[in-house]
């Protein structure tokens, strides 16, 4: 039984249904790192974002994502940062409520909904900073793309992911959804200096590698060898 995350794997070996032996951690094969060098240099075409300071969130427009809590706590966060945009790249059946919400918000000119995009690392490469605020995840391929294109991110430490992801905090800000905002979490990262953020940044890049096809071939290949 091969799991992607090593939250998932207890969760797994907790229901005690399979002999634990069987169980393994298995990261999966996100990132392509020679194809997303390329992949990153293709210009972005809306006119829009370009030259503004931008949060980027990726995902289906679904409830899992949780994009209108997003949206609300944007609203509050560029009162005081006006010269912040976000941009939310995805498709799906929220798509019309969350539209609406944008309306209501009076953010027409502030968030961006720019549908499903094949190619999302030229964004990443684009924004400041990137938000996941995520009810569930597993293992939050877009937060591995985010910090491997040494973006910082903030995102909900939901199970089960951002913080493996993010080195237990490390790594990036993690905020509880029933006790912390992510308006919070962004004034955490507008206090740090550089030097900080790049410690964070760097430390996510260095245990995203293990999302790599590179190694997902190797650790796939090391447990058939020992079946």
């Amino acid at each position: 039984i091969t799991c992607p995350s090593v939250a998932t794997k207890n969760d797994i070996t907790n229901t005690k249904i399979f002999d634990k032996e069987k169980i393994v951690t298995l990261y999966d094969p996100i990132l392509e790192p020679k194809k997303i060098n390329d992949l990153k240099k293709q210009k972005l075409l809306e006119q829009e974002i370009m030259n503004k300071k931008m949060i980027l969130s990726i995902g289906r427009l679904t409830d899992q994502k949780n994009f209108s809590q997003l949206i609300q706590s944007f609203s509050k966060i560029q009162k005081e940062n006006s010269d912040y945009l976000l941009t939310i790249l995805g498709e799906g059946e929220q798509f019309k409520k969350l539209s609406e919400l944008i309306s209501a918000c009076k953010l027409e000119n502030k968030v961006f909904m720019l549908g499903f995009k094949k190619n999302v690392y030229n964004y990443l490469q684009k924004c400041e900073i990137f938000i996941s605020s995520s009810k569930y995840e597993d293992p939050g391929a877009s937060i591995i793309q985010a910090v491997f294109c040494n973006k910082f991110v903030i995102s909900s430490n939901c199970k089960n992911g951002p913080s493996e992801i993010l080195v237990n905090g490390k790594g990036g800000i993690l905020y509880d959804p029933k006790n912390e905002s992510i308006e919070e979490s962004f004034k955490k990262y507008l206090k740090m200096d550089k030097i900080t953020r790049d410690k964070y940044i760097l430390e996510a890049k260095k245990n995203s590698i293990k999302y790599s096809i590179y190694r997902h071939y190797k650790s796939l290949n090391e447990l058939i060898m020992s079946i």
